[in-house]
């Protein structure tokens, strides 16, 4: 657990548990809803490359994902957790933009569904949809860049 330390007062979503994750392979970070205040704290804590797989910070929110949070932990996949058509219309355009122009993929539960994201014995995080691996008539259909990717 990088955040909150334990003498941190509460401040709503950025007392958000933010979890760090190390593999043999692979490492991910789940920061929760922070906002780019904290990320800002967690990039003095975090090693510089500190997470191959991000889950995007506050469901993409334009609140978080700043790009020195981003190049500082340089994730080659960022996953964002949202629901279809949710009425905060997450994850925003601009915050997922910022993470394609770093070469990052971003998938997203909205379009994709439930994504699997495995790390094995492939250098690159393998990444795929489960609407789009295994489509069923009751199932929306994957929409946009879903993978199977790697």
């Amino acid at each position: 657990v990088v955040h909150p330390s334990p003498y941190l007062p509460y401040l709503g979503n950025d007392s958000s548990c933010v979890v760090a994750i190390g593999g043999r392979k692979h490492s991910l970070l789940l920061p929760g809803d922070i906002s780019a205040v904290v990320e800002a704290r967690l990039a003095s804590v975090l090693q510089p490359g500190a997470a191959d797989l991000l889950i995007v910070p506050h469901h993409g929110s334009e609140t978080s994902s700043s790009g020195a949070f981003i190049d500082h932990v340089a994730p080659s996949v960022a996953a964002v957790s949202v629901a279809a058509s949710n009425r905060f219309g997450l994850p925003s355009p601009v915050v997922t933009a910022r993470y394609r122009d770093r070469g990052v993929y971003v998938p997203d539960t909205a379009a994709c569904g439930a994504i699997k994201i495995r790390s094995g014995a492939a250098p690159a995080l393998q990444v795929s949809s489960v609407r789009k691996t295994k489509p069923r008539l009751w199932r929306f259909a994957a929409a946009g860049d879903c993978g199977p990717l790697r």
